[in-house]
């Protein structure tokens, strides 16, 4: 995987899910955090200097659970909080599974890969496509 490229990836698109094991991007389906894996770090020091072993020290810490199947590395902006969030993920294809696992995780939203956005995780989330 191209460290480098995933950090321009996120400073041009706000983020990325990405496949460790073959660097590919996941494009689509609905993307999911797992429970206890979060790590928040400073923007500036991710998209600067420090960001190549942010990347890499958090694969190592975290290489089991990013090994499992279905699971990969999800890395966004927080805008509001100027913060890079990585963490490990997990793709699903339903939007009523998704949205039910984000809320047994206690996750506040999911996102859908292929519109592009962001659902908020609410019972009432599983039939509403207005998002």
């Amino acid at each position: 995987m191209n460290v480098q490229h995933l950090i321009d990836e996120v400073r041009a698109n706000s983020g990325v899910t990405v496949d460790i094991n073959t660097g590919d991007m996941v494009a689509d389906g609905f993307i999911v955090a797992t429970e206890g894996n979060t790590l928040s770090v400073p923007y500036t020091g991710f998209v600067g200097e420090d960001g190549q072993s942010i990347v890499s020290s958090y694969i190592d810490a975290h290489r089991a659970a990013l090994s499992s199947t279905g699971r990969h590395l999800g890395v966004w902006h927080d805008v509001d909080n100027s913060m890079i969030v990585l963490d490990v993920v997990e793709r699903v294809r339903m939007r009523e599974e998704v949205i039910e696992l984000a809320i047994e995780r206690n996750q506040r939203a999911i996102y859908d890969v292929d519109n592009g956005v962001v659902i908020e995780a609410r019972p009432e989330s599983i039939t509403d496509n207005s998002r």
